[in-house]
């Protein structure tokens, strides 16, 4: 089983959603991006969550949105 791309904690009314690809400097990736989208849409469909951080694990924040990805045209919506 593969680690999560993205770690979610909740501090009172706050959603804090981590990106977890410290090796590649939190890059986006399609599974990120899909786990990301996910815990996004969860906070925002909770009542009790008033503001979401969207960090990133370790040292970096992202880094880059990897190459492979972008040649594709990859469109988030």
């Amino acid at each position: 089983m593969s680690e999560s791309t993205i770690i979610t904690e909740r501090s009172g009314r706050v959603g804090i959603i981590k990106l977890n690809r410290p090796k590649a400097y939190n890059a986006l990736s399609g599974e990120l991006i899909s786990e990301l989208l996910v815990a996004l849409r969860s906070f925002d469909s909770d009542a009790g969550v008033g503001a979401i951080i969207l960090t990133g694990n370790d040292k970096g924040f992202c880094g880059q949105f990897h190459s492979r990805f972008a040649r594709y045209g990859l469109i988030i919506s």
